[in-house]
């Protein structure tokens, strides 16, 4: 399912979480992540890419979590990766650090 943007994910029925000024910076994240987690529950699996935000209510999460990692914005979010329960990918070795399991 595609929260984001509202696009058909996977064969999904599509969800819009916000439209317009909402969907701008960190309001629209916040609204999105806000959104995935409470339907957690109804997924097999919850996929992200979207650095720490996630990461800091993964207790809150009713399905295993998978974190795909992008490089790290700044050095300072790592212990919020390391504390959360998340599996992680990453899309190259060298965005790994080694804090952490993939």
């Amino acid at each position: 399912m595609g929260f984001a943007n509202g696009r058909r994910v996977g064969g999904g029925v599509p969800a819009r979480v916000c439209r317009g000024s909402c969907a701008r910076r960190r309001v629209g994240e916040a609204l999105h992540v806000a959104h995935a987690l409470i339907r957690s529950g109804e997924f097999d699996v919850v996929h992200h890419r979207l650095d720490w935000l996630p990461l800091a209510f993964a207790a809150h999460v009713r399905a295993p979590m998978v974190t795909t990692v992008h490089g790290f914005s700044d050095p300072w979010i790592v212990p919020a990766y390391a504390r959360a329960a998340s599996a992680y990918v990453s899309i190259s070795d060298a965005d790994r650090r080694p804090e952490l399991d993939y």
